[in-house]
């Protein structure tokens, strides 16, 4: 089987998978075959609530965050938010980059998208972190995305924000909004892509 192509969908309850399942998963092929494509419902909203923004940690939640990453890094955001540096929504999008991070460089994929999926009030629920080194699950994946992001409100307003938020830093304008933003949720244009692959950034605190 070792031809055929795979997939893995990972759903864990909240931090409840291993890093090391996950490097499994990338490994079940030969060298010289594409991956197994991992598909992993992050559910950073669930693991997040066990940390406290007053600083304090239950020994047993850290350690599963670490086991669900596979480091430390985490912690990086953790205090970040803490000592307000980050938003709620800027450290969701940082553990969110993290996996992705970890994913593309420490377990060799090519390509990981990330898809935000909210709840009918529009309040963010997990993301969908996939995960290939195939040229067409990586084509398969973003037309996906950009289709989910053009039909639904939310994750239009999301993807425009997120479109946004990276122009802006290209130009050196960090924290700024500009008129961009003035409707996130009006119709797509023929011209708008609301959906692209982009490489994570660096993990938080070594940028």
């Amino acid at each position: 089987m070792n031809w055929a192509p795979t997939f893995a969908f990972v759903d864990p309850n909240g931090a409840d998978v291993h890093w090391s399942s996950l490097e499994a998963l990338s490994k079940f092929k030969k060298s010289g075959r594409t991956k197994t494509e991992i598909w992993l419902l992050l559910a950073v909203g669930m693991f997040t609530r066990t940390l406290r923004v007053d600083g304090s940690v239950r020994l047993e939640d850290a350690d599963r965050i670490t086991n669900l990453y596979g480091t430390p890094q985490w912690e990086e955001i953790y205090r970040a938010r803490v000592n307000d540096h980050l938003t709620p929504s800027e450290a969701r999008d940082e553990y969110v980059n993290l996996m992705r991070w970890r994913l593309e460089h420490v377990l060799g994929y090519k390509w990981t998208h990330s898809l935000e999926i909210f709840n009918e009030g529009g309040s963010s629920i997990y993301h969908m972190v996939f995960a290939t080194d195939h040229s067409a699950g990586n084509k398969i994946m973003t037309d996906l995305y950009r289709k989910a992001a053009s039909e639904f409100p939310a994750m239009r307003k999301a993807a425009r924000q997120r479109r946004a938020r990276l122009t802006r830093e290209e130009a050196g304008q960090f924290g700024l909004f500009g008129a961009e933003l003035d409707d996130l949720t009006a119709p797509i244009s023929r011209s708008e892509k609301l959906y692209d692959y982009s490489a994570p950034d660096p993990p938080y605190g070594s940028r």
